[in-house]
């Protein structure tokens, strides 16, 4: 066997050993290879960046962070203090994803009860946040449930809007816009939020003249027969005086 060049340049011959060509199985022989003949192993291509999914990791990061309420084997979401840390969690992903916008093709539907991002895969964040982005143009749809949902938990935490006011404009809208939509077992738990959204951030005027003057009196039945700042109807002090014992 010949003895090797200190160094190999890229034009240079060079020997293989070839199993195929030798007389006996399995004994080699050495064939001359110049580079003309040789394949040269050309590295994958680097797969296209994500910057989505990136931004989705850097999201979820924001639970993992939350060993306690997020690496557990089931949820125990009746417990208070783990709601309060679901919760906390579930707005620092709002405020860290306020300003996505999207547009993707597909539409991947999702249900859960108390929905959050953490609970959704790639295509389902996808499709709400290009839902999302679609509703804050004026253009509502119909989508999952769950969505909505989550859409007014943003709403309810300011997530999103400039001001409390312009908060409740958004909501005002989304129960009109799902009201048409079909949107029952949305509106009871909409018309109820709407209502401590209201006094939570206190917004000029009173509730009742909120009701009235955008026409929701058929949602709260008990803001009816108002008279000198009073209500005379069913859920007024006088009615509760009337049936309660004390």
């Amino acid at each position: 066997m010949p003895p090797l060049p200190s160094s190999l340049s890229d034009d240079a011959d060079f020997y293989v050993i070839d199993y195929d060509s030798g007389p006996f199985a399995g004994v080699g022989k050495f064939v001359l290879k110049t580079p003309s003949q040789s394949q040269k192993v050309v590295p994958p291509p680097e797969a296209e960046k994500d910057e989505v999914r990136d931004l989705f990791d850097r999201m979820r990061d924001i639970a993992r962070a939350e060993e306690r309420v997020w690496m557990r084997e089931e949820s125990r979401f009746y417990v208070a203090r783990e709601r309060r840390e679901s919760a906390r969690v579930f707005y620092k992903q709002a405020v860290f994803m306020r300003d996505f916008t999207d547009d993707f093709a597909e539409k991947v539907g999702f249900s859960a009860y108390f929905p959050c991002y953490q609970m959704m895969g790639y295509k389902q964040l996808r499709s709400y946040f290009t839902w999302r982005s679609r509703v804050r143009r004026g253009e509502v749809a119909e989508t999952s449930v769950s969505y909505m949902f989550l859409y007014i938990y943003e709403l309810l935490n300011n997530v999103g809007v400039g001001s409390p006011q312009e908060g409740l404009e958004r909501l005002l809208a989304f129960l009109g816009d799902f009201s048409f939509h079909g949107g029952v077992s949305l509106n009871a738990y909409l018309v109820r939020w709407l209502k401590d959204y209201y006094v939570y951030y206190g917004l000029e005027g009173s509730f009742g003249d909120f009701v009235e003057a955008c026409g929701l009196g058929k949602y709260y039945p008990e803001m009816e027969g108002r008279k000198d700042g009073r209500t005379e109807g069913v859920g007024s002090f006088d009615w509760f005086c009337s049936v309660s014992k004390y």
